[in-house]
């Protein structure tokens, strides 16, 4: 089987979507949060909370496919965030594009606070992303930033380092 396969993860009626970027992106999400181990302190909360900046369907994806699923025995809530100071209470936040730039002067706090930054901007991950997912010869990948992983004090899976495109030190 393969890590980030789709596989039991679509609701019924749900199988045509496979192909929709959004819903791509939602499972690689989804599935990063089974390889990537946060500190504690980002995991005191009752709630598993997947925070999305700027305007895309991933987060309505999320919502969609995963609905009552939990993540660590926690209550996932994915929610949309409207600025760069409310990231700072979730597990995850995924940035969507051309939104990047706009709350990088927020990474390093972000980092602090062991929070998994994911992004789909094409190099974004030597600006202090941990992951980047993006499009290559027509199939969904991600790149990996090791030292983005360190600073935010999460420790990313061997095997997830071997199926990223790239791995940035």
């Amino acid at each position: 089987m393969i890590l980030l396969s789709t596989t039991g993860f679509t609701p019924s009626g749900q199988q045509d979507n496979l192909r929709d970027e959004a819903t791509l992106k939602a499972l690689f999400i989804y599935n990063f949060t089974k390889q990537i181990e946060w500190p504690s302190s980002n995991l005191s909360s009752q709630k598993f909370v997947i925070g999305i900046y700027g305007r895309t369907e991933v987060g309505d994806r999320l919502t969609q496919l995963l609905g009552s699923r939990k993540i660590f025995d926690k209550t996932l809530e994915v929610r949309q965030l409207k600025s760069g100071d409310e990231m700072e209470a979730c597990q995850i936040v995924f940035i969507a594009k051309s939104n990047v730039v706009k709350i990088a002067d927020h990474f390093d706090k972000l980092q602090s606070k062991g929070v998994l930054t994911i992004s789909e901007e094409k190099s974004i991950v030597n600006k202090g992303i941990c992951i980047n997912i993006l499009e290559k010869e027509e199939k969904m990948c991600f790149e990996i930033s090791e030292s983005a992983f360190k600073k935010s004090n999460l420790k990313v899976s061997k095997q997830l380092i071997d199926l990223a495109t790239s791995v940035k030190q």
